[in-house]
């Protein structure tokens, strides 16, 4: 059987898929009666890890656009500015 893992240290190196393709390895080697809900939590740890990417994505996207509105916003911002002042002058 294999040695336990320092999970610490783990969690100080390795990214969260590594890590989870490490649990998937330790469960493959793990007795028959730990290996079946070792697979079942590996599993879900990789949906919840897939779902966090897409998250992550979306929330990335959104923050793009929002520079790119902000920018149009302070442009408007500067136009209508310098159109007020023009008035002011005549």
């Amino acid at each position: 059987m294999r040695e336990i893992p320092d999970f610490d240290l783990l969690l100080k190196l390795e990214s969260p898929n590594a890590l989870i393709e490490r649990l998937d390895e330790i469960s493959n080697d793990a007795p028959s009666e730990f290996a079946d809900r070792l697979s079942v939590v590996v599993t879900a740890l990789k949906i919840q890890a897939e779902g966090r990417k897409w998250i992550i994505a979306e929330l990335r996207e959104t923050l793009d656009q929002l520079r790119v509105d902000l920018q149009y916003v302070l442009l408007d911002l500067e136009a209508t500015r310098r159109e007020r002042d023009d008035l002011a002058r005549q």
